[in-house]
């Protein structure tokens, strides 16, 4: 299995049923289950790190920086705290999922202003950049017709809280994606195995905190349902999926092919995902004309950012 467009399709497949496990996992807990999950992600990825650098463990060690510790979070502990609290504030899963593909727009944001870094190739380079300003203003605007389901003068806004958590977890993504641009690729791994450890540790902080306390008491109602959740958000979407789709960029690489063939696939994605939803949760939003120009809008910001 070492065709790079058969392996995007695959991590198509499994981050497109993520929302569903996500909306699962939020209704009964804010920080439980993503403790939990961070645990089966943390096994798999130590699992990976021994399988394919058993024999250079101490040079993947010398390779770790204090900043992985930093930017690591914003990969999974705040993602994730975000992603919950914006299902737990929205009365669908269409919503929080549509905010969430918002991140393109913040890897773009992030990369020029904080890490001076362009996400656009030097030919043209002025062109191209304003045609990524360009499509960061239409994400904004379809963040806005979501937000007022249609109505632009946001007199009426739809789940505030739900909205700037979503934001929260798009932002908090697109820092990580940005940062991890900066990133050698012989630093990869031992960045990963670092966002997962160190994300774990945070949520573990939380949990025997008074803020997550109380949580503990969830541990004897956990379901089938839950641990089925759980499980395929840990191993199979941040586990799983990372592999698939890291394998497929490094097969371009080795390949030598044009990258876009993969990452213009990755803009089916959020359409994919709500489609889902909506046959699996019988949510009818993806019926109404307001949602889907707001989708149609973020996803075209995505593709031009």
């Amino acid at each position: 299995m070492n065709s790079p467009r058969l392996l995007a399709i695959i991590t198509i497949i499994i981050w497109s049923f993520g929302g569903i496990a996500a909306k699962q996992i939020s209704v009964k807990s804010e920080y439980l289950f993503v403790a939990l999950s961070f645990s089966f992600t943390f096994l798999t990825f130590l699992t990976w790190l021994f399988i394919t650098k058993r024999y250079q463990l101490m040079a993947q060690i010398k390779l770790f920086k204090p900043q992985f510790l930093f930017f690591g979070l914003f990969g999974y502990a705040i993602y994730w705290i975000c992603m919950i609290q914006s299902f737990r504030n929205f009365s669908s899963a269409s919503g929080p999922i549509v905010l969430n593909y918002t991140w393109p727009l913040f890897t773009v944001l992030f990369s020029e202003l904080v890490f001076k870094t362009s996400m656009t190739v030097q030919i043209n380079k002025s062109y191209t950049r304003a045609i990524s300003y360009f499509g960061l203003l239409i994400g904004v605007f379809g963040v806005v017709v979501l937000a007022g389901k249609g109505d632009l003068s946001l007199l009426h806004i739809d789940s505030p809280r739900g909205i700037l958590w979503g934001l929260g977890s798009g932002a908090s993504y697109g820092l990580f994606s940005a940062y991890s641009g900066t990133v050698k690729s012989e630093e990869h791994q031992i960045f990963l195995f670092t966002s997962i450890t160190i994300s774990l540790l945070f949520i573990a902080v939380i949990m025997v905190s008074t803020i997550g306390n109380e949580e503990l008491k969830l541990i004897n109602q956990i379901s089938l349902t839950d641990i089925m959740a759980i499980t395929f958000i840990g191993i199979v979407c941040d586990g799983i999926g990372y592999f698939t789709w890291t394998k497929s960029n490094r097969r371009i690489e080795e390949l030598k092919l044009d990258r876009s063939m993969i990452a213009s696939m990755m803009f089916s994605l959020p359409i994919l995902s709500v489609i889902i939803i909506s046959l699996f949760l019988g949510e009818v939003l993806l019926l109404e004309l307001y949602f889907i120009i707001a989708l149609l809008l973020i996803v075209f910001s995505s593709v031009l950012c």
